[in-house]
């Protein structure tokens, strides 16, 4: 809650979607979407007088594991899901009077960013977006990496078998109808940066066309940032753009 919670009083909100994939949880991932290290970050959120959400979702098992072979084997889908999870716990605190629907912002941090990225283009219903180091896409991964036969099973079969069980949660599919503001924080993948296909860079140049975006690359980092510098420009980045659009 904001540091200064009054009761009645609608406040703005950040969602900060956690990273891990399948399996995490909040208990193995309990740091910030930014920094990735600890939660204090989400703390800076509050003492700013935001509330903070961080949710969980059905991929990472919370729900045990039916809820995720029923997506998986009828579905072929995870990612919509978990915006589904999401999303319905977002629609919750605006019922409860606590946040402002008119003021929203996203954060999510690898598998976090992944579905961040997604919501940028097919909800209307966030302000702002902090994407760092996702990807946007799994049917170009799916192409190139020889380990990744082994989600065929899961997704149907082969990107030439069923592309189109690849291309539903594609981010790039969706980007022409895509409202939101969005900032991409993105690494180096020759140092272990998550997008060696640069799935987001194309997100990124289909964005602008309509929407206010900004791809800032960071070359001397990886997927989890650990500079210092580089942490404290990334962080100081994405308050000023959440304040940007949720502080009106």
């Amino acid at each position: 809650m904001p540091q200064n919670f009054k009761r009645g009083k609608r406040y703005p909100l950040v969602i900060d979607i956690h990273g891990g994939g399948r399996s995490a949880t909040l208990q193995l991932r309990f740091g910030g979407g930014l920094l990735s290290t600890t939660p204090l970050e989400w703390q800076v959120w509050t003492a700013k007088n935001y509330a903070v959400f961080v949710p969980e979702f059905r991929s990472s098992g919370s729900f045990g594991s039916l809820a995720i072979t029923r997506d998986l084997l009828k579905n072929h889908d995870l990612l919509f899901g978990d915006l589904r999870d999401i999303n319905s716990g977002v629609d919750y605190l605006i019922a409860q009077g606590i946040v402002d629907e008119r003021r929203l912002a996203i954060i999510g941090h690898s598998a976090g960013a992944r579905r961040a990225n997604l919501l940028t283009t097919i909800s209307h219903q966030y302000q702002a977006i902090v994407s760092h180091e996702g990807w946007a896409d799994d049917y170009i991964p799916a192409t190139n990496k020889p380990h990744f036969t082994m989600f065929y099973p899961e997704m149907g079969g082969s990107p030439w078998e069923v592309p189109e069980n690849y291309l539903k949660d594609s981010a790039l599919m969706y980007a022409h109808d895509a409202t939101t503001p969005t900032l991409f924080l993105m690494g180096n993948p020759r140092l272990g940066g998550v997008d060696p296909y640069s799935t987001v860079s194309s997100l990124y140049n289909l964005l602008r066309k309509q929407v206010v975006t900004e791809y800032i690359y960071y070359p001397d980092e990886g997927h989890a940032f650990t500079k210092f510098e580089n942490k404290k420009d990334s962080f100081e980045r994405a308050i000023q753009w959440i304040d940007r659009a949720l502080k009106k």
